[in-house]
């Protein structure tokens, strides 16, 4: 292991009680062997069996500058909302975005020190995929929970109009973000 460090809301001072994530970057010295990512996989089996909060974790060899030659991306893996998944998490230019500019540093070298900063094209271009591909979609859903036959229904605290008016702002945000190129 070469270093750990803090990402995600904790690292950017927003953690919530009760509804954040830990959100964990790992970087190693070499990639994983099948046999060290299996041990990984048990170890977050365990983890998640009674842990609050959750932990996202993302586990990749130096150097972060550098993306893998040929896309296979063996010896890495991440866990996203308690599951387990070998290879590259997509999430890389928010991951060393988040690292360059706000990582805490929990082993090794200063997170600020790794060089990780990522290309702004690429980032760019990952943001609006996400707004796009994410944000919008997951709108859209609740959208659709909320309009459909148990449109009645409330959602924790928030009632239904709350909750569409949150999907209006989102289509909002996304249409000024993504522009007219979109």
């Amino acid at each position: 292991m070469h270093s750990v460090h803090l990402c995600g809301s904790t690292a950017l001072g927003d953690y919530r009680h009760g509804s954040s994530d830990v959100d964990l970057l790992t970087l190693t010295t070499r990639p994983l062997t099948d046999d060290e990512l299996t041990s990984l996989e048990r170890m977050h089996r365990e983890i998640r069996r009674d842990a609050q909060p959750h932990t996202d974790a993302v586990y990749i060899p130096l150097p972060t500058g550098a993306p893998h030659p040929d896309d296979r991306w063996e010896g890495q893996a991440y866990v996203v909302s308690d599951e387990f998944h070998r290879g590259h998490d997509r999430q890389e230019p928010v991951i060393r975005a988040t690292l360059a500019q706000y990582g805490r540093t929990l082993r090794g070298p200063a997170a600020r020190s790794l060089g990780a900063t990522p290309d702004a094209a690429a980032l760019r271009a990952w943001n609006r995929a996400n707004l796009e591909e994410y944000w919008r979609v997951q709108a859209g859903r609740l959208r659709a929970a909320l309009t459909g036959p148990e449109a009645d229904r409330t959602v924790g605290a928030y009632g239904n109009a709350d909750l569409l008016a949150l999907c209006d702002l989102v289509d909002e945000v996304c249409d000024a973000a993504l522009g007219p190129d979109v």
